[in-house]
């Protein structure tokens, strides 16, 4: 989210099974406070499951980083696998449309059989030095 900032200082941007898109969590309108297994998160965002759900769900989108994405926001990386049963694939496939749209320098790798475990943190860890190495130190 800070990459996204007027003034941010952020010059590159990498990504390991990112939550992008809190309102729309796997699908259109299915927010993160609807998915059962996050429910231990929700106190930690500062939801009230007992408030108005319009609150909540402003609250969500205000917790995305997909909607600070603009022209501005550095070159991002994005890593997700796609047998993730904690944070859906479509978060990473979201923000990778959001960053084509806004004509940000952007790559999404896909670690086929990767769930939300080593297989894809240990790979994205080595994708995303390569990525900052490639950025960063030219």
């Amino acid at each position: 989210m800070i990459a996204g900032s007027p003034d941010s200082p952020v010059k590159a941007v990498a990504a390991i099974a990112p939550p992008t898109d809190l309102a729309n969590w796997g699908k259109p309108a299915f927010m993160l406070t609807d998915d059962p297994q996050m429910t231990m998160f929700i106190p930690a965002l500062g939801f009230d499951p007992k408030g108005p759900r319009n609150d909540m769900e402003a609250l969500a989108r205000q917790l995305s980083p997909i909607t600070s994405v603009n022209p501005k926001f550095p070159p991002t990386l994005i890593v997700h696998g796609d047998d993730d049963k904690i944070v859906p694939l479509q978060q990473a496939q979201a923000m990778d449309r959001a960053l084509a749209k806004a004509g940000v320098e952007h790559k999404l790798e896909v670690i086929s059989g990767g769930g939300h475990d080593g297989k894809t943190f240990g790979s994205g860890l080595m994708k995303a030095i390569q990525w900052f190495t490639d950025k960063l130190l030219k």
